[in-house]
């Protein structure tokens, strides 16, 4: 700010080199001399009108110079590291927590017209209230999420065909390919990356985001989700091979449970088997 200030100094000297004074001092000799008395107040006014734009141009540009362009604004960015979840306060203190492997970017200090964020993964928000100054998410399909004050979850896992957009508490307006969808609480949106299909379903929230809580629900999932999902959660590589041909659905919830305790779980309740390879 600084060399702003500096440049705003030598700008505004620039213009003060128009010695208003003086030519006021020759055009009054020059009236004197031709006696033409009115016009002095003409003058008067013509002195002030010259005054009044030179200090309204140097008040403009020292906001102007003074303001912070995008590439000037500073940004912080939070990763989740595999098998854990981070939480975190924003600067309008909204809540956010990241499931593993997420990312999240956000501006050291929102602006003044609205809130926007970045992630990539899943992350379950809790906006504080603001009418004035909605508050955005961008996930990096270019799909933005526009809410003032809710409790919403967003799965976008970049590895993963399908988007979820999951409503908890508020209001909900999702913008993608030129629509806009409104969401009601207990729905959940989805996007099939693949053929860019998008549709609303009504589905229990607290499935979709017990995850912040420690919690991992299964609810009728089929067993290649569940790998998925538990290798997400615990880290580790698992290779699911299914040599039945036959698709098998799962539901249970775990909490405490550790990977092997849940494979042995599964392996009681589905004809499988599983080996841990070093």
């Amino acid at each position: 700010n600084l060399r702003k200030l500096l440049d705003i100094d030598q700008k505004i000297a620039h213009y003060t080199r128009i010695d208003v004074q003086n030519a006021y001092r020759k055009v009054n000799k020059r009236i004197r001399k031709n006696k033409k008395i009115g016009l002095t107040a003409i003058i008067y006014r013509i002195a002030a009108f010259m005054a009044l734009p030179l200090l309204c141009s140097s008040a403009l540009m020292g906001y102007l110079l003074l303001q912070p362009t995008e590439d000037e604004m500073s940004f912080i960015e939070i990763k989740s590291a595999p098998g854990t979840i981070y939480h975190c306060t924003l600067p309008d203190k909204s809540e956010v927590w990241l499931n593993s492997e997420s990312r999240l970017r956000y501006p050291a200090r929102f602006d003044r017209e609205c809130r926007r964020v970045e992630m990539e993964g899943e992350a379950y928000f809790k906006v504080t209230s603001n009418k004035q100054h909605p508050f955005y998410v961008t996930t990096s399909d270019h799909i933005d999420v526009e809410v003032t004050g809710t409790q919403f979850n967003v799965n976008a896992y970049g590895n993963e065909e399908m988007i979820e957009i999951t409503l908890e508490k508020g209001k909900v307006s999702v913008m993608s390919g030129g629509n806009t969808t409104q969401m009601k609480p207990g729905e959940c949106y989805y996007y099939d990356r693949s053929n860019r299909d998008a549709f609303i379903k009504t589905v229990k929230p607290y499935e979709k985001t017990a995850w912040k809580d420690g919690k991992t629900i299964f609810r009728d999932t089929p067993l290649p989700e569940v790998f998925r999902r538990l290798s997400r959660i615990y880290n580790v590589d698992i290779e699911f091979i299914n040599k039945s041909g036959k698709d098998y659905n799962y539901r249970a919830t775990f909490t405490h449970e550790n990977i092997y305790q849940i494979l042995d779980y599964l392996k009681m309740t589905a004809p499988l088997e599983w080996e841990q390879i070093y």
